[in-house]
């Protein structure tokens, strides 16, 4: 398959099909597609033990498919995972930062980490404090920030190096009303900017109010995909939360 085959919408984005990953006698994925196009928001849903931390882990080419292709940007992830990578941006659920770094530390580590250095450097750490307000907090050390501040430098880990592609695993959950604004402000900021951001996540309130389009994944493939009000319209429902509970209860009963 030529990169043209991909659409030209998708080719600076993520782009991932046929994708299967079998864990001994355990499908954990049996030939999942998933695309997301520059500016845009794709939420990827499912129950516990559908596939999504598989699926998150072979896009960025922390594991290797059994079968399927993944590209970001362009670049396809098995041939060329560094490569891949340099391209995106993931806030995953366990990373962890430095506790005795400072937050200006920490962002100017990572920035050198994607080969930023002098002025380039200093500029992007710079700006993603001020995006997600971080200078008040630029000398406290990463082991004394409250869970959201530090979820916000973490966030900001994630982009110092202004990634074409963004993946972010729950970045929402268990903060307070506050920084959670702030952070779905940060991801409509993405999406304006012409970034793909692929949103994994339980807070399917938080959703709602930025995504462009889900993906329900189920026992490792797609079983519903669309526009929030497609979906919406699909099960008589109101909110992305009465959508994804009636669409896993289809599941559950195989009506879906």
């Amino acid at each position: 398959m030529s990169l043209t085959e991909t659409g030209p919408a998708f080719e600076h984005g993520l782009w991932a099909r046929d994708l299967w990953r079998a864990y001994g006698t355990v499908a954990a994925l049996c030939g999942l597609d998933l695309t997301v196009a520059p500016g845009e928001v794709v939420g990827l849903l499912g129950p516990n033990g559908a596939g999504k931390s598989t699926a998150l882990r072979l896009v960025c080419g922390l594991g290797r498919a059994d079968k399927g292709r993944t590209r970001l940007a362009g670049i396809e992830v098995a041939d060329h995972p560094e490569d891949a990578r340099a391209k995106l941006g993931f806030l995953a659920q366990d990373t962890l930062l430095y506790p005795r770094h400072t937050v200006v530390e920490t962002l100017a580590l990572f920035a050198s980490l994607q080969g930023l250095a002098g002025r380039a450097r200093a500029d992007a750490v710079a700006r993603w404090m001020d995006r997600l307000h971080l200078h008040p907090l630029a000398d406290r050390t990463v082991g004394t920030l409250s869970s959201g501040e530090r979820q916000r430098a973490n966030l900001a880990r994630a982009l110092v190096h202004d990634p074409p592609v963004v993946i972010l695993d729950e970045p929402t959950t268990a903060l307070d009303p506050e920084t959670v604004d702030l952070l779905l402000d940060v991801i409509r900021g993405l999406k304006a900017e012409g970034r793909a951001v692929l949103l994994c996540t339980h807070a399917l309130a938080d959703a709602e109010m930025v995504v462009d389009r889900a993906v329900l994944i189920h026992a490792g493939r797609t079983v519903a995909e669309g526009t929030l009000a497609a979906l919406m319209e699909r099960t008589h429902s109101n909110t992305l939360t009465a959508a994804f509970l009636a669409l896993v209860r289809a599941l559950a009963t195989g009506s879906g």
